[in-house]
């Protein structure tokens, strides 16, 4: 997993050779920032998950479980879960979640890969909510 806190890292990150869709949208992320800020680490945290990373490493760089409502802590899958991304985005070969974690606009965007090594339960509640999503943009 990697953790990108400020423009070093998201520029050392991007310069290794990394995934051409992952660097489109961390660019496309950090453009939409720039003018709000010179120094990103202000406005936004990066996560990328990696094939295999436990579920535990990736709750202890958020600080809170990503299978579970941050506020509430209802665990997907259990009757009453409700997501507490801001936003989630799917995209070809990654899915991007989006937390908003307070009023001053500060958040933390993960991206995890569709990997068939990835953690199941987590692809399955992105899977299923992406889908959910795309059916109301549908609907009239």
């Amino acid at each position: 997993m990697y953790v990108l806190r400020d423009a070093a890292a998201v520029r050392a990150f991007l310069s290794a050779g990394v995934d051409a869709e992952l660097q489109g949208l961390i660019d496309g992320r950090t453009g939409e920032l720039a003018e709000y800020t010179d120094e990103i680490g202000e406005l936004v945290t990066f996560i990328v998950v990696q094939a295999g990373d436990a579920v535990e490493q990736i709750d202890a760089a958020l600080g809170f479980g990503i299978l579970s409502n941050r506020f509430d802590a209802v665990p997907f899958g259990a009757p009453g879960f409700t997501p507490s991304w801001d936003s989630l985005t799917e995209h070809t070969g990654w899915f991007e979640l989006t937390y908003v974690l307070s009023d001053d606009g500060f958040g933390i965007v993960v991206y995890v890969p569709k990997a068939e090594a990835q953690a199941s339960e987590l692809l399955a509640m992105c899977s299923r909510y992406a889908a959910a999503d795309a059916q109301r943009e549908v609907q009239p």
